[in-house]
């Protein structure tokens, strides 16, 4: 209705205008027509003696009246001459003495009877009575359904609170947004409960494994197994119990809508993070190039950076490289290395839960970490080959 009506308007203001010029401007022509024009036509005739049907049409061409002649036969005067063609009328007042009449239209071409001007206006205001309408009727639906937009955008980029305003007895667009609203909360309920059951599960794992590291530990101390099985079944239980920290802090990671912001630099907290891994791989070199700092929540990008430096450390040949610069109005750090690169399979789930490639010893979750907590700080993650020939991961930050 919001739309259909106004139309219905429209197309009845544009009848009405049609039928005032109908019924009275097209009559007032018409009759201002045959009093000036033709007057002046016949005057013309009866001005010249003797007018012959030739001089007629040279005068009937020079005022531009489209005129014809009509022979009235044989038949002495005054005889009655034929009936004119549709849309045209006898010279009123005017048949000559040699037997022939003059046929004019009723009506002048629509260019005379109205001229160029008034055609254009009504032309122009016509079409900017469609114009208002339709942006007057359309205007609050265009601005409802990016509303719409918005929020779905936001639902997909993964703020599971977002809803947008809907009445009950509404339009088609408050039904559409009701719908939404419920697929928002049912989303939003399976996901909550899909946190709260992954964090007691891995709560509950870690206490039947620390009895079992305890329960490893007599066995060592009784000698009654080879120290080699225990030393295996230990390093087992550090990958599980590596893996349950890794998962209770992206759960946690999941949860988190505030941000604790400090200006943060990123080389410094790449240094760090090399310091820690450096031991693991006593072989590979580290260096970091440029500097620059932004505003973020030092713990989360502490972790994301962390996890980068990591995965490079772990698959390097013999070099990592912490790239860190701003330009444009952006500030992005760098981590590559020399390795293998990720491979052609990987290219499509990376930044997933659990994706890693083939004889990965990892958890999985280490650049799902990143993706969360880039997501968090409004940054994106590209993932290429680094100049040195091996995997690059490039956290980019806006402003």
């Amino acid at each position: 209705m919001r739309i259909y009506l106004p139309l219905a308007v429209v197309i009845i203001v544009v009848v009405a205008i049609s039928a005032l010029f109908v019924f009275r401007v097209l009559p007032s022509r018409a009759e201002e027509y045959s009093r000036r024009r033709l007057q002046e036509f016949r005057g013309r005739i009866e001005a010249v003696p003797d007018a012959t049907p030739e001089r007629v049409m040279a005068m009937s061409d020079s005022m531009g009246m489209d005129a014809r002649i009509v022979l009235m036969g044989p038949s002495a005067p005054p005889s009655r001459p034929p009936e004119p063609g549709p849309g045209r009328v006898l010279l009123p007042g005017f048949i000559s003495e040699r037997g022939f009449a003059v046929e004019v239209p009723l009506l002048p071409p629509g260019r005379r009877l109205l001229g160029r001007g008034p055609i254009w206006i009504f032309i122009g205001i016509l079409l900017a009575a469609e114009g208002l309408v339709l942006l007057l009727s359309l205007g609050p639906l265009r601005k409802r359904l990016g509303q719409f937009e918005a929020a779905t955008s936001r639902l997909g980029a993964g703020d599971l609170g977002v809803r947008v305003p809907a009445s009950e007895d509404g339009d088609i667009l408050d039904s559409m947004g009701a719908t939404f609203n419920s697929m928002a909360g049912r989303i939003s309920d399976l996901v909550r409960s899909h946190q709260e059951l992954l964090g007691s599960v891995a709560h509950e794992i870690r206490t039947p494994l620390a009895r079992i590291r305890f329960a490893l530990e007599l066995i060592r101390e009784s000698g009654s197994v080879p120290d080699n099985r225990i030393q295996a079944m230990e390093r087992d239980l550090t990958s599980l119990d590596s893996l349950l920290a890794e998962l209770l802090a992206y759960n946690r990671l999941s949860r988190i809508e505030t941000l604790d912001a400090e200006t943060v630099d990123l080389a410094a907290l790449a240094t760090e993070a090399a310091s820690a891994e450096s031991w693991s791989r006593q072989g590979v070199s580290f260096a970091v190039a440029g500097g620059a700092t932004v505003t973020a929540d030092r713990r989360m990008l502490g972790r994301a950076v962390a996890n980068l430096v990591r995965n490079a450390f772990r698959h390097a040949s013999s070099k990592v490289v912490v790239s860190i610069g701003s330009s444009g109005g952006e500030t992005w750090i760098e981590v590559g290395d020399d390795g293998q690169g990720f491979g052609s399979d990987m290219r499509d789930r990376l930044g997933r839960p659990f994706a890693k490639g083939p004889g990965s010893a990892g958890s999985g979750l280490g650049l799902a970490t990143v993706e969360r907590v880039a997501a968090l700080h409004g940054a994106r993650v590209d993932y290429g080959t680094a100049p040195e020939g091996g995997a690059s991961v490039r956290m980019t930050f806006a402003g």
